[in-house]
């Protein structure tokens, strides 16, 4: 950024060009009073089920493993002669309808914190709890705390920790709830 031009505008260019251009007052007060955070992953979870070996889900109810698995189709022989899969979905290696497994893997997937916490925050006994193990041999761990009236605390390995609005936390628990179900 350079000086003024005498018309409000500021002289600037962007990092390695020669190029010189101009910029409002206005738009540069705009760019720089943007917050760092409105340009983070609120994702808690936006990780691709085909990337997932196991997910261990733990809450008050149990602990519950799901895994999808791809099957060779057969033919009428019992031989793999078409080289055709299909996924199989699994919740304790009971066999489970794909709607009732995607609406939980997916419903997780969709969540995204409405607010980033700052400040240190360690949970001790989380309420839920979702490891993804990885087919890499990496885990991914969310851990899940009330935090107030409105929102749930979810936190990551990385120890960041995000406010989720307390209905989508319910409704990742009503989702778990209709798939286990399914299984008992």
């Amino acid at each position: 950024m350079g000086n003024e031009d005498g018309n409000s505008n500021y002289y600037v260019n962007l990092n390695g060009s020669k190029e010189i251009h101009t910029i409002s007052v206005d738009s540069l007060n705009e760019i720089l009073s943007i917050n760092q955070d409105d340009f983070e992953n609120m994702s808690i979870a936006d990780i691709n089920l085909t990337d997932v070996e196991t997910l261990e889900v733990k809450n008050e109810n149990g602990d519950y493993i799901l895994k999808s698995e791809e099957i060779a189709i057969e033919d009428e022989d019992g031989e793999d002669s078409s080289g055709n899969t299909e996924t199989k979905y699994y919740v304790n290696n009971e066999a489970v309808e794909y709607s009732l497994f995607a609406d939980f893997y997916y419903g997780i997937n969709s969540i995204v914190g409405e607010k980033i916490l700052k400040t240190e925050y360690t949970i001790q006994n989380p309420e839920f709890q979702l490891i993804y193990n990885m087919n890499d041999g990496n885990t991914v761990d969310l851990q899940f705390v009330a935090y107030d009236t409105n929102y749930y605390l979810c936190q990551n390995q990385d120890g960041r920790n995000f406010l989720i609005n307390k209905f989508d936390y319910k409704e990742i628990l009503d989702n778990l709830d209709m798939l286990i179900e399914k299984i008992n």
